[in-house]
């Protein structure tokens, strides 16, 4: 995972104002700290700057999962209507399988293994198995029931 450092080039606002064009420049590839005082602005390239608020955002979604997983595997009570209540389709130990799986993918994300949106993936993997429509289980019932009657006539 690649980091930037903020402070790695920083200039004046008069610097800014004089040499906009070879700060620019720089600022397409790392971001510029421009610092007046107290206050500072950086310049940096657009997809940074989204690739920044996307992992904020992704961090912030992640943190409320892992909130919402400490609650229910230690047994408190979770408010319902919650952005994770498709979890409650699952019983503890393959909460402790999501877990786990989860853990791993960050792990390899964070070692530049995989894309960040490979944690994604597997919420979405894990949230659509979590979908069982009516019709869906009376299909899986049909499926073993027909299994039961062709094993009893194999025999």
């Amino acid at each position: 995972m690649r980091r930037e450092r903020l402070d790695r080039y920083v200039v004046k606002p008069t610097d800014l104002n004089r040499r906009s064009g070879e700060i620019l420049e720089r600022a397409a590839r790392y971001p510029v700290l421009v610092s007046r005082g107290g206050d500072s602005v950086i310049v940096a390239r657009h997809d940074w700057v989204s690739r920044l608020i996307d992992s904020q955002a992704h961090a912030d979604l992640l943190g409320e999962l892992l909130g919402y997983l400490m609650r229910r595997l230690t047994g408190e009570k979770i408010d319902e209507g919650g952005p994770f209540d498709w979890l409650s389709a699952f019983d503890d130990l393959e909460l402790r399988e999501f877990v786990n799986e989860l853990r791993a993918t960050m792990r390899d994300v964070h070692a530049g293994k995989l894309a960040p949106e490979t944690t994604d993936a597997v919420i979405h993997e894990w949230h659509e198995s979590a979908i069982r429509p009516s019709e869906y289980v009376a299909a899986l019932k049909r499926t073993a029931a027909t299994r039961k009657v062709s094993a009893r006539r194999s025999r």
